[in-house]
């Protein structure tokens, strides 16, 4: 079960090589048309927040235009962006393939990186696999 964690202007999104592989999947059914705007996908609330302050219950994606904008309603990560920008976003998910410790694989995705992809107004987002 993904684990999303968020402060202020920064969240981090945690998950095993499983969890990434089947939203990538979900993800690819929303971009191709089998879902008819939108994927949730439920999180683990229940885990710890530390060192940001608080979990999400909820994922939510959805398939819209323009670049990708990351919010925060409530305890729901709303992910919006085109088919491009969303394809973008979890082709850039961790495969496993580094090791780092306990987490193997952090990457950082943000306007800085990937501004042709990303809001001006998201938060600073990693993407961590767990093992």
């Amino acid at each position: 079960m993904l684990r999303i964690r968020y402060s202020d202007r920064a969240l981090d999104i945690e998950g095993s090589d499983q969890d990434y592989v089947a939203l990538r999947a979900k993800i690819d059914k929303l971009i191709n048309g089998q879902y008819i705007s939108a994927i949730e996908v439920l999180c683990d609330p229940k885990s710890e927040a530390s060192p940001y302050d608080k979990n999400c219950k909820k994922l939510r994606i959805i398939l819209g235009t323009g670049r990708n904008e990351f919010s925060l309603a409530g305890s729901t990560l709303k992910v919006e962006g085109s088919a491009i920008a969303l394809k973008n976003f979890s082709d850039n998910f961790p495969d496993g393939g580094r090791t780092e410790g306990r987490i193997r694989y952090h990457h950082h995705y943000d306007v800085i990186s990937l501004p042709e992809y990303i809001s001006n107004d998201s938060p600073d987002v990693v993407l961590s696999l767990r093992k």
